[in-house]
């Protein structure tokens, strides 16, 4: 098969194979039978994997943009840098990319082609989405021969498709509850699979604090004899400073302090996760001067990450999807703006804990907009299941409206100038109402 348009490349690489006596086998099983296909699909791509240099993120929260930092501050440094990321918010491309643009459509064409043609080596198979999309990013970045691929894992992370890296550094940013039908019910559980990133010869480093989760990552660590840095004493942040549109720091090191360090992401959280990303791009570029992180986290910014995108009333676009998200979502609200009063547009798929992601919001005694995100492949809530689970929270519902765009336009009509608007609860909620924008 030859695909010549960028249309009908995207299109395969997205589509979903025909596998329904998959849906009965239990999710974790489904996602390490994946896994263990992947070693013969890059085999018949010529195994890219192995010739690339790679820093392999995981986490629960902020693994994209740990993972946009450090490929801002490899690209300050004159290396070549691919970035692999999941899922997207502007276009599909977005989640390939080459020194901070999205993969064009002719490498996207012909990286589509080999894929497609490493998969019909395989007879009798065909390979999910996800399995596509790793081998794609991985054949495009040897292809272009990129110095360093940084590789965010989906979900997860033992049996996570990206997991056929060596990487050089394997971050783990944090751990919290989300994708439990997969990962387990327990934080040690969702640690074990996390940690499963950690290889034999990379730096593993975590901003993981609670203790049970960190037995488990120091076990993962020492089972492969991999050095571990955590985020407390040895590697730490200080004097950071929220406003609008950006959030500055100090860096601690052991004997290293670099000072004046700011990143166009707004968020305590943000601090603590350009430290994972400057001690990973120190320990591949030991030569890193501060002068050249300081101009990397400058250009590390991505869409839908407390992305202000109108004023009068003000506009927030955010990805929050899970309890943890929400909370640091929160808590940054009111360190960065100032409203009258707060609507928040809200969806989120039926596999997500919304009720703390609402109890949560219940504490900032919002005017609530329900509504349903956008996706084929995902199971939702409706906007009226939204809306009950809300008010069950004690939260003011103004409307229930399945659409986004329709949901978009009563939180507008109902606003006043004064007034903040977020819109959260989904990746796929905010990049089915963005382009309003931008």
């Amino acid at each position: 098969m030859t695909f010549t348009t960028i249309a009908a490349a995207v299109a395969y690489i997205e589509g979903i194979p025909d596998q329904p006596s998959a849906m009965h086998v239990p999710p974790e099983q489904r996602q390490a039978a994946r896994f263990g296909e992947m070693p013969a699909l890059l085999a018949a791509l010529g195994d890219p994997q192995a010739r690339l240099r790679t820093i392999h993120v995981t986490g629960t929260s902020g693994k994209g943009s740990t993972a946009t930092m450090v490929a801002a501050i490899a690209r300050a440094a004159g290396l070549h840098v691919g970035l692999y990321t999941n899922p997207y918010v502007v276009a599909s491309q977005e989640r390939v990319q080459f020194d901070g643009a999205f993969i064009s459509d002719a490498d996207f064409i012909t990286a589509a082609n080999a894929v497609a043609d490493a998969a019909a080596q395989i007879p009798g198979w065909q390979p999910h989405v996800k399995q596509k999309w790793v081998a794609l990013a991985l054949y495009a970045f040897a292809r272009a021969g990129v110095d360093l691929a940084v590789v965010e894992v989906g979900m997860g992370g033992r049996f996570d498709e990206t997991n056929v890296i060596q990487p050089a550094v394997a971050i783990i940013t944090n751990i919290g509850f989300d994708h439990m039908e997969f990962l387990g019910p327990t934080l040690s559980q969702i640690a074990w699979h996390k940690a499963g990133i950690i290889k034999a010869g990379a730096l593993a480093v975590t901003g993981a604090t609670q203790p049970d989760v960190l037995a488990v990552i120091q076990h993962a660590a020492q089972a492969v004899g991999a050095p571990l840095v955590v985020l407390g004493p040895a590697l730490a942040v200080a004097d950071v400073q929220v406003a609008r549109g950006r959030t500055c720091f100090t860096y601690h090191e052991e004997q290293t302090t670099i000072t004046d360090l700011c990143v166009p992401l707004p968020g305590t959280y943000q601090a603590q996760n350009a430290a994972l990303a400057i001690r990973a791009a120190r320990h591949v570029l030991p030569d890193l001067a501060p002068a050249t992180i300081r101009a990397g986290l400058a250009t590390a910014w991505l869409p839908g990450r407390f992305e202000i995108v109108a004023e009068h009333p003000t506009v927030v676009l955010d990805v929050a999807h899970n309890p943890d998200k929400m909370r640091a979502l929160l808590a940054t609200l009111p360190a960065t703006l100032h409203w009258r009063r707060l609507w928040v547009v809200f969806g989120a798929l039926e596999a997500k804990e919304i009720a703390p992601m609402l109890a949560a919001l219940a504490s900032m005694q919002p005017h609530l907009v329900a509504t349903t995100p956008v996706i084929a492949v995902r199971r939702t809530l409706s906007a009226d299941q939204v809306a009950a689970a809300a008010r069950a929270q004690g939260i003011t519902v103004s409307a229930s409206e399945p659409d986004p765009q329709r949901a978009i336009d009563r939180a507008l009509a109902l606003a006043e100038p004064a007034d903040v608007i977020v819109v959260t609860g989904s990746l796929y909620l905010v990049s089915a109402v963005r382009g309003r924008w931008r």
